[in-house]
């Protein structure tokens, strides 16, 4: 055989070859995509089985709980459930608002062939339990607060103005399990503050010695009143803390204090008033200190309100007047010359 045949069989061959080699690299991936495809239908029709079971769950429970209750059970569909990286045996298809009925269902709506007909009924009874614990409670009528006292008064009628009634309280809090433990145990109050964050501070505006001291800085001393309201809830916040009770942490009297929420809540209150005073009185000083340092009246109280701005100035000018110098001075790393200084360039 010639040369030239030669290289035209072994060119032909070697063609052939590749071809082949193409057509079984396709065959070989859309056997892949097949089988993705199907691994995906697979996937999307087992969770549409479980979405479906789930709201048969949740209908079935709702159908059983008295109607006086319904407001309490809205729900709503994940939408990330139908996300291809949510998780099965972690993601449900449905969320009820009220958290507590949500951590009741939310077993069984993750494992639906585990709720069975004594299920639905025993979670339905025990929702219709714990609802109804909200009137024979008489929670909303505050009668565990009294109108004679001027600091129980204010937070009456701040609850009575949020929560009108019960289903106001469900469409817009956090009606959890340790909510619901308040209520069974009789600790009202606990349950009622730990829905705002046992957070009071307003009652600083209408209640002396404050509430004159707040109108005066205002409307007399030049104070800036988003200051006062930020300072205020700070310093709530700070004599909340020091006598035990967290925005969110708190879990009720212990053996080392047996002190209710409300004898706590008076003494946050009253630590509260005496450092606003204490506070006004040190800001004022340094606006007096600035004045003169600066020879300018407006650019002491410039400064004053700077400070008042900030938990961390405020603390320190509370120190005294060696803070003073340090804050102006700049022995501080964070002085308020400093931040002036930034803010003005960046003008």
């Amino acid at each position: 055989m010639s040369s030239y045949v030669c290289y035209h069989v072994q060119h032909y061959s070697l063609s052939t070859l590749i071809i082949n080699l193409f057509a079984s690299i396709a065959k070989a991936d859309a056997a892949v995509i097949e089988r993705e495809e199907k691994k995906k239908a697979t996937a999307a029709n087992t969770k549409e089985k479980k979405k479906v079971a789930a709201e048969r769950i949740v209908t079935d429970v709702i159908s059983l709980v008295d109607e006086a209750y319904l407001f309490a059970l809205d729900n709503e569909k994940n939408t990330y459930f139908s996300s291809t990286s949510a998780k099965l045996s972690t993601t449900p298809a449905i969320k009820m608002k009220t958290i507590f009925i949500d951590e009741l269902l939310r077993p069984y709506i993750l494992v639906p062939s585990k709720c069975k007909v004594k299920t639905k009924k025993e979670i339905a009874a025990t929702i219709t339990q714990k609802l109804g614990l909200f009137e024979s409670k008489n929670l909303l009528a505050l009668e565990f607060l009294s109108m004679n006292d001027p600091f129980e008064k204010k937070v009456k009628e701040r609850l009575g103005e949020m929560f009108p009634n019960v289903e106001t309280l469900f469409s817009s809090s956090r009606i959890d399990d340790r909510f619901m433990k308040y209520l069974e145990n009789d600790q009202l109050l606990d349950a009622l503050g730990s829905l705002v964050g046992h957070n009071f501070s307003e009652t600083l505006y209408s209640i002396q010695p404050s509430a004159s001291a707040i109108t005066k800085a205002i409307d007399t001393d030049g104070f800036d009143n988003e200051g006062i309201q930020r300072m205020i809830q700070s310093i709530w916040s700070k004599c909340l803390s020091k006598v035990g009770v967290n925005t969110y942490s708190w879990q009720g009297p212990n053996e080392d204090n047996e002190k209710s929420l409300k004898q706590r809540y008076h003494e946050a209150f009253d630590s509260s008033q005496t450092m606003f005073g204490e506070v006004l009185t040190a800001l004022e000083e340094f606006k007096t200190f600035c004045s003169k340092k600066h020879e300018s009246e407006e650019r002491g109280v410039f400064n004053r309100n700077y400070v008042m701005n900030s938990y961390y100035y405020w603390e320190k000018v509370l120190e005294g007047e060696e803070k003073f110098d340090d804050l102006a001075d700049g022995k501080n790393s964070n002085t308020i010359e400093e931040q002036i200084c930034h803010e003005e360039c960046v003008m």
